[in-house]
């Protein structure tokens, strides 16, 4: 594992050359460009939280951070799950003319997508600090695991998703149907108390993307530490997903290039 990993890193360059040329190519001609990663999430934040604020009787001033940090999280993993069924297919030119860890090229979506969350969570805290200047301080700093964190699991799931996308092409639309149902069951949208009568209250306990998401909400809009139990399953969500991808790459990676 670890030449493996030495192996990632002598690429570096070739990799995050391939991430920033994904950025640039998302976004050329584009007068606004990047500022696209902010403001997508928040026009869709505005109209979400114009309605469910109305139909759950609550504040707007409060709901509506509550949501852009939801559609913030949801677009990244959305997206190393979407894109990262094609990564694999996609880098077929490089891969039949380089020798490098196939992983690189999921890595290259995730990088893309994570640059795309970190500028939104750019907007997400200069809201934060206008409408929650009491939230701000010393809490704000575990900000920066919980993206670590969120990193190390796009990627793992890229990764899965990558390497079963190129054998199985019904994976796309299948997980697109899956990441719709864990949108209605988890807290993107829908207020924490939604989920707290007894039949829906195992959807919040037992579900990651909630103590995921609890990572970035605690401190922003609450101002306190995220609990130790988020912290937790944040972690074992990642060494689950890097099991399983550890185990994926170990065994389909060589056989990979008849698929292409």
């Amino acid at each position: 594992m670890i030449s493996y990993l030495l192996k990632i890193y002598n690429s570096r360059y070739f990799w995050w050359h391939l991430a920033m040329a994904d950025i640039r190519a998302k976004y050329r001609r584009s007068y606004l460009g990047i500022l696209w990663s902010i403001i997508q999430p928040l026009a869709m934040t505005c109209l979400l939280s114009f309605v469910m604020a109305h139909i759950f009787k609550i504040e707007m001033k409060t709901y509506a951070p509550y949501i852009f940090s939801g559609m913030i999280f949801w677009e990244f993993f959305c997206m190393c799950a979407t894109c990262g069924c094609m990564s694999i297919t996609n880098a077929a030119g490089y891969i039949l003319q380089f020798r490098h860890p196939m992983v690189i090229y999921p890595l290259r979506i995730t990088i893309t997508a994570f640059i795309n969350m970190v500028f939104g969570m750019v907007g997400l805290f200069v809201w934060c600090i206008i409408v929650f200047p009491g939230n701000f301080g010393f809490c704000w700093l575990s900000i920066i695991p919980a993206l670590i964190i969120f990193l190390a699991i796009g990627w793992m799931y890229s990764i899965l998703t990558g390497f079963f996308g190129i054998r199985f092409h019904d994976l796309a639309p299948l997980l697109a149907l899956v990441m719709q149902a864990l949108w209605f069951a988890s807290p993107i949208y829908f207020p924490v108390e939604t989920f707290k009568i007894p039949e829906l209250r195992p959807l919040l306990i037992y579900n990651p993307i909630y103590h995921l998401l609890e990572l970035i909400r605690t401190p922003l809009l609450s101002g306190t530490w995220p609990a130790a139990v988020n912290w937790g399953w944040g972690s074992g969500t990642f060494l689950i997903f890097f099991i399983f991808a550890f185990l994926t790459t170990r065994k389909l990676e060589k056989s990979t290039i008849y698929y292409l």
